[in-house]
């Protein structure tokens, strides 16, 4: 059974209908990879499934319990954490004073006895933070400053942790000790789920990926059955007018 479930979920804007019937799976220690053009709906769906977005039908399950009535904080105690495609991270406190915010909310809500300040370094070691744990998390460039954004959502001790596009403006460097530390954590058990343009990152990590175009899943399989699928490379590959678009396609052939 998934540890994390969609199931016949959509969302309407207005008379736009931004998700339809949409249907995901992510099961228990790996990685799982959401791509699609722009404006395909994937940021849709994690505010779905964190409880910022009220679907109009279907349903998220968590673990086999049904959770689509939570308000996002009990989300969140239950086991899932998020990262956001526009950077969000204290910009006035330090990289460490970041992830102890994370630690201390978690300790009062578990009430398991850990102590945020060991969670918060064995997060920073984890996460090769230590040489900047002491700077002002809005001095760090962009790259430094998505993995302090990932490391305090790890200080929550997650079970299902969904990725919004974490690689954005890391350096070729950063992006392969983030792919690193993903296949890490999967390996001891976490679920993750990766909304990712970069398409060599996605198609190494993940055991599934599923592609989204127009709000609606148009093919899930293996990175392989991705790669191959003609349905998918049409979708990247028929905006031209989007660089970023054309270089997904590039990359999935």
């Amino acid at each position: 059974m998934a540890l994390l479930e969609v199931a016949g979920v959509g969302v309407r804007f207005g008379g736009i209908q931004a998700l339809g019937g949409v249907d995901l799976a992510v099961p228990g220690g790996g990685v799982t990879g959401l791509i699609g053009p722009n404006g395909a709906g994937k940021t849709t769906l994690f505010n779905v499934v964190c409880g910022l977005q009220r679907a109009h039908s279907g349903r998220v399950l968590l673990d086999g319990r049904d959770i689509s009535s939570l308000p996002p904080h009990r989300r969140a105690r239950l086991g899932i954490a998020r990262t956001f495609q526009r950077l969000e991270i204290f910009s006035s406190l330090s990289v460490r004073e970041n992830i102890l915010v994370a630690a201390e909310i978690r300790r009062r809500f578990s009430r398991d006895g850990s102590n945020p300040r060991k969670v918060a370094d064995e997060v920073i070691e984890l996460t090769g933070l230590g040489p900047v744990a002491r700077e002002q998390a809005d001095t760090l460039p962009t790259g430094l400053a998505r993995l302090v954004e990932v490391a305090r959502a790890l200080a929550s001790k997650p079970s299902v942790l969904l990725l919004d596009e974490p690689s954005s403006g890391l350096d070729e460097t950063e992006t392969s000790d983030l792919g690193g530390l993903l296949g890490r954590l999967a390996s001891d058990g976490m679920s993750v789920l990766l909304v990712e343009h970069d398409m060599d990152m996605v198609m190494a990590l993940s055991r599934t990926i599923y592609v989204l175009d127009f709000g609606r899943v148009l093919a899930k399989g293996s990175p392989d059955e991705i790669r191959s699928d003609p349905a998918v490379r049409a979708a990247y590959l028929g905006a031209e007018d989007n660089p970023g678009t054309t270089e997904a396609a590039s990359a999935i052939a």
